[in-house]
């Protein structure tokens, strides 16, 4: 597991994404990918953002899936099109998700991810840290 500690803003607020703070991500990707996305934000404070256009081949496609949870927001995927890579695009989006994080009172920011993206994370603030476990 991956953490990036974020210092919230004060005392923590209610904790539902705000709908322009989405708006202003999507527009950034949209203008960016050139494509159209689309939001899903789920009851569980799950929202994914994703590529409309299905024509395109797996490779080409957007997908940002993030969750509110209780002082935590999990970054479960975040997949920026092969040919749009070292672009800023992924960088943006966990700027933006860490922003989000400190504006809602959030500690940190938590993900998983393959070996060959570890240098990312890096990059972006993040540390390895162990797993606790349940006994």
């Amino acid at each position: 597991m991956l953490v990036c500690r974020v210092e919230a803003r004060g005392e923590s607020r209610e904790r539902p994404v705000l709908d322009s703070e989405l708006k202003d991500l999507i527009a950034f990707c949209c203008s960016g990918l050139e494509t159209k996305l689309e939001l899903l934000k789920n009851e569980d404070s799950t929202v994914v953002i994703k590529s409309i256009d299905h024509s395109r081949s797996s490779e080409e496609e957007f997908y940002f899936r993030f969750k509110l949870e209780e002082d935590s927001v999990f970054l479960a995927n975040l997949k920026v099109p092969a040919s749009r890579r070292r672009e800023g695009i992924g960088t943006f989006c966990v700027e933006w998700l860490k922003g989000l994080a400190r504006a809602l009172g959030f500690k940190r920011v938590v993900l998983e991810s393959y070996p060959s993206a570890v240098g990312f994370w890096a990059k972006m603030g993040f540390e390895r840290q162990q797993e606790e476990e349940d006994f």
